[in-house]
């Protein structure tokens, strides 16, 4: 009768260690696709704050087509908003454009920044002189 008993016991620690190696396993699992699923998130933050920072740029070159004078404001679009800030360029009818993309979601806030100089003295939309991510 003690023989059996101490079987069982050895038998439970068995089955004991296996349900622990097994919910190791299950953790370690989730963590990493929670791990994964974060990260993924962050990057779509990223890429939208640099998407707003594009098309404020692109609002910027529009509005200096019509008013060479245009220095900058801000805008909104579903993702988020844009900053854009204008000065003179290396010469009189260049414009340096810094336009800031700022996207949030779920509480966090990424920006992303861009400069371009534009050439305003041609009529029509303005010459594109260099481009840069800040």
């Amino acid at each position: 009768m003690t023989g059996m008993i101490q079987n069982n016991r050895g038998m439970m620690l068995a089955a004991l260690t296996i349900v622990l190696l097994i919910f190791a396993i299950t953790t370690a699992g989730l963590l990493a696709v929670t791990s994964e699923h974060i990260g993924s998130y962050a990057s779509h933050r990223t890429a939208a704050a640099l998407a707003l920072a594009e098309a404020g740029l692109a609002q910027a070159a529009h509005s200096l087509a019509s008013d060479p004078a245009y220095l900058g404001g801000r805008g909104e679009l579903e993702t988020g908003t844009f900053q854009v800030r204008i000065s003179t360029g290396s010469e009189p009818s260049r414009r340096i454009v810094i336009s800031t993309g700022i996207a949030k979601a779920a509480g966090r806030t990424v920006r992303k920044s861009v400069e371009a100089e534009l050439d305003v003295s041609r009529r029509g939309a303005p010459h594109l002189v260099y481009w840069r991510q800040l």
